[in-house]
């Protein structure tokens, strides 16, 4: 599967806030039983070693850091994004759903939560059933992505449409991904030609008659 750009990007969570960040200490074990007056001094280790370490090794040491500062949800975010690119779909799920909901019903100074971050973890949970090949949540997900798309982020459009017409397919609801297909407007892409290869995709699936071959259809 192609990776599929992006509609914002965040970065490692670099800020220094609450004092979880500092220099590394080579005294410290971040596998070790910390008193609880020296939580925040592992926190701080373990967010600085995994920055330094490549995605596969730093899933534990984001793990163990999220546990300790959920409040941190740039680098919960993170960890959630990593997951996804290393296949662990289901860990990924779980972790943009708790993220999902801890924003809901948290206040999160640090992260305002933009209208751009919601389309993207929206979207995120949607990719992330589809690979688990749920993709009736996964339509969900790309509605609520794709109302945000059409009235805030219009460029955003043709990769959700990608995606519903990907969901679609796997259900062999063909006229409804054919409907999806005919909204891919690679026109809305800065870079039109980017987008060529997920418009064939979709389009050497979908039968001549796409409606006749919709689920219940005589």
């Amino acid at each position: 599967m192609q990776p599929i750009p992006k509609v914002a990007c965040l970065g490692l969570f670099l800020m220094g806030v609450v004092g979880c960040r500092h220099l590394p200490n080579p005294d410290v074990d971040p596998g070790a039983d910390y008193p609880k007056h020296t939580a925040s001094s592992k926190a701080k280790v373990l967010l600085d070693q995994a920055q330094q370490e490549d995605e596969a090794k730093a899933l534990p040491l984001y793990r163990q850091y999220t546990s300790l500062c959920p409040w941190d949800v740039q680098t919960w975010d993170t960890l959630a994004d990593d997951e996804f690119d290393l296949h662990q779909y289901k860990a990924s799920l779980q972790d943009y759903l708790a993220l999902l909901n801890y924003v809901r019903t948290h206040d999160t100074p640090q992260w305002d939560f933009s209208i751009i971050d919601q389309n993207r973890i929206w979207l995120a949970i949607a990719d992330c059933y589809e690979e688990l090949h749920e993709p009736k949540p996964a339509l969900e997900y790309y509605r609520k992505a794709l109302e945000l798309s059409t009235v805030e982020l219009p460029t955003a459009g043709f990769y959700t449409h990608y995606r519903f017409a990907k969901a679609y397919l796997q259900l062999k609801d063909y006229c409804d991904a054919y409907y999806h297909f005919q909204l891919m407007n690679t026109n809305d892409l800065a870079h039109p030609e980017q987008g060529m290869d997920f418009y064939n995709e979709i389009k050497s699936q979908i039968p001549e008659d796409p409606c006749r071959h919709r689920p219940g259809a005589n």
